[in-house]
């Protein structure tokens, strides 16, 4: 479980974005904006991480009653 965007999501948008030539905006900042600052609801982030702490992949999610969603 991750605590924050930090920056190995910088470096993850940074590798993964190079692969498409149209693709939405997931730096730390947006996401942190997007999930992190959001006042209606608490997002819980799952990160795959390498043994060289890089982050490979990752989830958001959120409880809604007997739920999990994925956002």
């Amino acid at each position: 479980m991750l605590q924050t965007f930090d920056e190995r999501f910088d470096d993850l948008w940074d590798r993964a974005s190079r692969q498409f030539s149209l693709i939405g905006d997931r730096s730390a900042a947006y996401l942190q904006w997007r999930f992190g600052r959001y006042p209606a609801r608490a997002y819980s982030t799952f990160g795959l991480i390498s043994l060289e702490d890089r982050l490979q992949a990752y989830l958001v999610f959120y409880r809604n009653e007997e739920r999990v969603r994925i956002a």
